[in-house]
């Protein structure tokens, strides 16, 4: 009743009660902010570290960074958790409207058929959907889901053509290819302990593909973001275009009502 009280038209302006640690409020809010416009994930204990650094700074001894304390700096500066989904909060529209403007320089000379791009994506293949029917009224709770994964490297061309994927499992044979020879497959089949990629086996990928265009006696460009497993080769017939680099994100503390997707 305090509360509703407190936000009825007329008391719009409520004194916030002063606790002693205004200080250090006002300097992990800004920290606060600041993080918000690096697109840095934030947590509880990462705020509470922060915290404790700015009041040992500035001699409050008798401050605790207590989990009561994170409550009311979350709850009086409308601070809630949230997740971030996507890159398009990280890319700057205008590298955006620049690289648009460059990409037909840079095809230029090259055909269509000669302009490819190329980019991995994690498979979850044991994974389900996080639908499902229930009864109304009951929880719907779901279980632990699998993290199994596998990367797949996708590359096509401007015109559709499609290079056989590359497929980075865990085991080198794994048992289900008892009888059956990677090399028959319809992917190029790699393994590493994680699964990844990571740039001797993208290097491999590369050279294959460069011998491949030079029997062909094909020049195309090849377009990649910038990620770190992405070396940058001198290559007779393949061009390497890198694009602006994309940081990803996963999830953050942010302020209620803005939008930080």
């Amino acid at each position: 009743m305090e509360d509703f009280e407190s936000n009825m038209p007329g008391n719009s302006k409520r004194k916030r009660r002063k606790t002693g640690n205004e200080e250090v409020n006002e300097l992990t809010w800004a920290w606060f902010k600041e993080a918000m416009t690096r697109r840095v994930n934030v947590n509880g204990p990462l705020i509470q570290q922060r915290a404790l650094e700015f009041a040992k700074d500035l001699g409050n001894e008798t401050f605790k960074a207590s989990n009561g304390w994170l409550i009311s700096f979350l709850k009086r500066n409308n601070i809630v958790l949230g997740t971030m989904s996507g890159e398009r909060g990280d890319v700057d529209n205008n590298v955006v409207k620049e690289w648009i403007d460059k990409v037909p320089s840079l095809c230029a000379g090259y055909e269509s058929c000669n302009i490819f791009n190329m980019d991995e994506t994690g498979l979850f293949y044991r994974d389900t959907t996080r639908q499902t029917y229930h009864i109304k009224g009951d929880e719907c709770a779901g279980g632990k889901r699998s993290k199994e994964r596998v990367t797949l490297a996708l590359c096509a061309s401007l015109t559709g053509e499609k290079l056989p994927p590359l497929f980075i499992g865990k085991s080198k044979k794994p048992r289900c290819f008892n009888s059956i020879k990677p090399e028959s497959l319809p992917v190029i089949y790699k393994n590493n302990k994680k699964a990844w990629m990571n740039s001797a086996l993208f290097e491999e990928w590369l050279r294959a593909l460069d011998k491949k265009m030079k029997q062909q006696k094909r020049k195309i460009i090849l377009f990649l973001d910038n990620a770190p497993c992405h070396p940058k080769l001198s290559l007779q017939n393949v061009k390497l275009q890198f694009s602006p680099q994309i940081r990803h994100v996963k999830c953050s503390l942010w302020i209620k009502g803005s939008y930080r997707h």
